[in-house]
């Protein structure tokens, strides 16, 4: 059973440090959370955050251009 502070729906903060003098901050908000995973939907990101975030799916995901594609496209439609 989840952490009721990690409980679907619910806002949260974070910071990932990836080395002493490089993090990536955010505000998300809880999309699914169960005994093994954490999924969150991305509410706000600090600006200096956004490209160490976008390196670390590139090298996750494997394909970068696919990626650069996503994100050349609009997220919503008006």
């Amino acid at each position: 059973e989840p952490l009721e502070a990690l409980a679907a729906g619910r806002d949260c903060g974070f910071t990932l440090r990836l080395a002493e003098d490089l993090a990536i901050s955010a505000k998300a908000r809880v999309a699914r959370s169960d005994a093994g995973s954490l999924a969150l939907d991305f509410t706000s990101i600090e600006e200096e955050s956004f490209p160490h975030l976008l390196r670390l799916v590139q090298l996750h995901y494997g394909d970068a251009e696919a990626i650069e594609r996503e994100l050349s496209e609009p997220a919503f439609k008006p």
